[in-house]
């Protein structure tokens, strides 16, 4: 693929109205190239990520995004990669890589909030298409492609398998998934109510949706993600795991829905939290969009066609 661009200029905005938030905007060194957020339709997946470090090192992200940097350049023009830092102790720093970055941090050290920074995740997206997932899986350019080339998603919900360095392959894991935003927030995103302490809030989130009658599907295990070799002791976190506390809730939850239905067993708390949006990265495009003339045109059958189909 293309090298990456050798220098990139940061510009440090002034600060908005809202005290506390800075926007750090990256930008080509070159006049007269554009940014791929200049065409943010382009933009048909977006990768969220929640981190949290509290050890010596945050080499798991940087590592990642370095490996990434190297797929086809046709691909990343049309993936934004999200990243929430979740109140680590000392903010992370993002490599000089030439994608697209969202880069968010939760300014209070609230232990395992991946409820919320998923949440502010989904709400920074700029595509309908959003792909959840963490640290400890990186996805093949193939399956990323995959995601990329699928219809709009709807009410549809897909989890990957897991392929092992053997081989073979193991059965997915519900902390990633790959849905439409729109779906996301129709059905407020991840229980808050959960943050604090370990467990339930994937669980949760998936009952959920399939209670909902939103359908699950697994990809095919040609399109799998891997699992990734990480030091636990100095690239990682130290929280622990303990589902003692968040227990009880998740059994309450249950018992709403068989009371209540559909509203009951959400909390609909969403970002109750400080954050700020630290920066915000454009890659240089590949190419630029296709030029569809005709598209404007044609609205009255669309308008029709949503008149007759519309429930």
């Amino acid at each position: 693929m293309t090298k990456a661009i050798a220098s990139v200029k940061t510009r440090k905005a002034k600060s908005p109205s809202k005290k506390g938030v800075i926007l750090k905007k990256h930008e080509l060194d070159i006049p007269h190239l554009v940014s791929a957020r200049n065409y943010p339709f382009q933009i048909e997946l977006s990768y969220i990520l929640n981190v949290y470090f509290d050890q010596k090192s945050d080499k798991t992200l940087s590592s990642l995004l370095e490996k990434y940097a190297t797929y086809s350049p046709e691909l990343l023009d049309r993936i934004e990669f999200i990243i929430i830092d979740d109140g680590s102790p000392k903010p992370i720093t993002l490599p000089n890589v030439n994608l697209n970055i969202t880069h968010a941090r939760i300014d209070v050290n609230k232990p395992w909030n991946s409820a919320g920074a998923k949440n502010l995740g989904c709400v920074l997206a700029s595509s309908d298409k959003v792909l959840i997932t963490d640290l400890d899986y990186e996805f093949p350019e193939k399956t990323l492609q995959k995601m990329i080339l699928m219809r709009p998603l709807k009410n549809r919900i897909y989890k990957c398998y897991i392929e092992n360095s053997d081989g073979s392959y193991n059965r997915p894991h519900p902390n990633t998934f790959l849905l439409s935003r729109a779906l996301f927030l129709k059905h407020h995103g991840y229980d808050e109510e959960f943050a604090g302490f370990y467990g339930f809030e994937d669980t949760l989130f998936y009952r959920g949706h399939r209670t909902h009658g939103n359908p699950i599907f697994k990809l095919s295990k040609a399109y799998s993600k891997k699992e990734r070799t990480v030091d636990r002791k100095k690239a990682y976190h130290s929280l622990v795991r303990d589902l003692e506390r968040n227990r009880p809730i998740e059994k309450r939850k249950r018992e709403e829905w068989l009371k209540y239905g559909p509203y009951g067993g959400h909390s609909r708390k969403m970002l109750r939290f400080p954050w700020t949006l630290v920066e915000d990265r454009e890659r240089k495009p590949h190419k630029l969009p296709k030029i569809r003339k005709h598209w404007l045109g044609r609205w009255p059958v669309r308008y029709l066609k949503g008149l007759l189909f519309s429930r």
